[in-house]
């Protein structure tokens, strides 16, 4: 027994433990603490500087400091920020739906929480009647306050004109913002009705974003 690693038997005092299914404090000595949320039934034991959780006496991960482990779902409500490589085996990208209406006038502006909040912009014009009308994407430096924090971050939107096809929007670059498309012919990026285009904000230096536009068409 006396080569028994440590580490294992730290844990399988605290599976015991977590068994019995004790509201109160356990304490490994000075250096260990512990904490229960009954709303949950979990528990976190802390042993120099180790976190274990225990979910309804089953283990679901322990954390050292520097990495951590989890068998169940991990559930945040703010922001999550790794610095290192993150390695995910399927990744699903969320985000909201904004449904915007064009201004009355036709001179519209996409704020960078707008943006940063949504993966969707659904763009209707103000009437029926509209022909065209502009819509001007927010500066490099709100976008730098809210989500592209970094050098190197992206952010990709689907903008959707879901108009009648004759009510048309230009994008407009904001401040320090470049657009970047493909087309050789069109001196402007214009969404017309019932099309759209894929938005990658992409920050590549300390106050310059480009906005790669990719003009999208209806295939079926």
């Amino acid at each position: 027994m006396k080569h028994l690693p440590v580490i294992a038997i730290i844990l399988a005092v605290i599976a015991i433990f977590a068994n019995l299914g004790g509201g109160g404090g356990l304490q490994f000595g000075a250096s260990a603490t512990s904490s229960t949320n009954s709303a949950i039934d979990a528990k976190a034991f802390s042993v120099n500087g180790t976190t274990v959780i225990i979910d309804s006496g089953a283990w679901v991960g322990i954390v050292d400091g520097t990495t951590g482990t989890f068998s169940g779902a991990i559930t945040g409500a703010t922001t999550l920020t790794m610095t290192g490589d993150t390695n995910v085996q399927d990744l699903v990208q969320g985000g909201g739906v904004l449904a915007y209406s064009s201004a009355a006038n036709g001179i519209d502006s996409i704020t960078a929480t707008q943006i940063c909040d949504n993966s969707v912009i659904n763009w209707t014009a103000a009437t029926s009647t509209d022909s065209v009308s502009s819509t001007t994407l927010p500066s490099d430096q709100t976008l730098l306050a809210d989500c592209l924090t970094e050098i190197g971050d992206t952010k990709t939107i689907l903008f959707r004109n879901t108009s009648i096809a004759a009510s048309t929007t230009v994008l407009i670059a904001g401040d320090s913002i470049d657009l970047i498309f493909s087309s050789t012919t069109q001196a402007t990026v214009t969404v017309a009705g019932s099309q759209a285009t894929l938005i990658k904000f992409w920050r590549i230096a300390a106050s310059t974003t480009v906005a790669i536009i990719s003009l999208l068409a209806d295939a079926d």
